[in-house]
Parts: structure tokens; C-alpha cells; sequence
């Protein structure tokens, strides 16, 4: 397979997240659903977690509940900042390669053929 062939088939949102966020693209998103059923399950998950190893806290606490929200809101902020910025530069950079936002499959399909008729 071609470089350029490979490149395009791994392009997808799991590899980009991993990639950005953790120097490498073998990472997939565990949780497939809603995004409102990821968060709540995250919920759960800390909660569970931090119930086995201290018995002493409950879900149900509610200043237990508005310090995880607290480092959750900020940990989201920085992160939504973060992206909010590489979608602009990576916008700014397709702009300045005249980039064809209404053909993007043609032109995967065009330079993965320019490819394969280099190769041969």
C-alpha cells in the first residue's frame, strides 16, 4: 500500500485524538456511545473507583461532587482552548494550500491514484 493510500485510511477521529493528546496513534476512544453517556459513565467510573478505596465517600456528597466538577471544568477548558486552536491552525493552513472544502473525497481520491501510478 502507498503512503499516501495508508495515510488516508488511517485517518480517523480515535488516531488524531491519540495522537494529539498522547504522542501516538495506536489509541482508540473506549467508551462508543452519546456524549452525554461517556460523561455520565466517566461520572460513574470515578465515583465507583473512589468508593472501593476510601468507603467512607458517597456519591452523594455534595462538596465531594463540586470539587470533581471544579478540576472537570477546568481540565475541559484548557482542553476546548487547546483544540479550539489547532482547528484554527489547521484551517489556516489547508487555506493556504487552496484547499477544495466542497471536493475533499476527490482529492483524496485523485492524489491516492497519482500515487499508485507513481509506484508502478
Amino acid at each position: 500500500m502507498s503512503e499516501f493510500s495508508d495515510m488516508f485510511r488511517r485517518v480517523k477521529l480515535d488516531k488524531i485524538i491519540g495522537y494529539l493528546m498522547y504522542g501516538t496513534e495506536d489509541f482508540e476512544i473506549e467508551n462508543k456511545g452519546t456524549f452525554e453517556d461517556r460523561i455520565e459513565d466517566a461520572f460513574d467510573k470515578i465515583f465507583e473507583s473512589l468508593e472501593k478505596r476510601c468507603p467512607f465517600i458517597s456519591r452523594e456528597n455534595e462538596e465531594l461532587q463540586n470539587i470533581i466538577m471544579e478540576f472537570s471544568i477546568t481540565h475541559n477548558e484548557v482542553y476546548l482552548e487547546i483544540g479550539i486552536l489547532l482547528g484554527i491552525q489547521m484551517y489556516k493552513n489547508l487555506e493556504q494550500q487552496d484547499f477544495d472544502w466542497n471536493n475533499i473525497q476527490a482529492i483524496i481520491n485523485r492524489n491516492v491514484s497519482a500515487e499508485g501510478k507513481k509506484n508502478r
